[in-house]
């Protein structure tokens, strides 16, 4: 029990702190990073392009683009991770930390997490989000419920 309630204080200290920007490796000045399309929160619906099983309450994610901050819901635990950088068709991902209660659902929270990590690719059509590996195979979508 301690080590979740240490667990969930350190995951909301380490979203709580951020930098707004995001170093170009070609230049050491920093820029801001928009890309309000992204900037919202998302529900999963497939992963791997199979659907996933009704769950009372479905994996979620958040993404801040201007804290470069990604949070939400696995299925089973809270998450909470770091945006490296976004392009108009990437996002990259930094360390993602989850806490660690058990459930039914745990299997499909460590693949959502699993394909959550480095660089993607994405597109936005419609309220839907879809993220691609380096392969351009459809790991993640998501739909938009804000």
């Amino acid at each position: 029990m301690k080590t979740l309630l240490f667990l969930t204080i350190g995951l909301l200290l380490f979203a709580c702190g951020s930098n707004k920007t995001v170093s170009d490796q070609n230049n050491t000045s920093e820029k801001p990073i928009s890309n309000t399309r992204l900037h919202d929160i998302w529900v999963l619906t497939h992963i791997k392009g199979s659907s996933i099983k009704s769950f009372q309450n479905p994996p979620n994610m958040e993404l801040n683009i201007a804290s470069l901050r990604v949070m939400g819901f696995g299925g089973c635990n809270q998450y909470g991770g770091t945006i490296v950088s976004t392009t108009a068709t990437t996002i990259t991902f930094g360390d993602i930390m989850a806490t660690e209660m058990a459930c039914d659902n745990l299997a499909t929270e460590s693949t959502f997490l699993n394909e959550l990590q480095g660089k993607l690719t994405y597109s936005i059509k419609n309220l839907t989000l879809l993220f691609y590996n380096d392969s351009s195979t459809e790991v993640l979508r998501f739909k938009k419920v804000d």
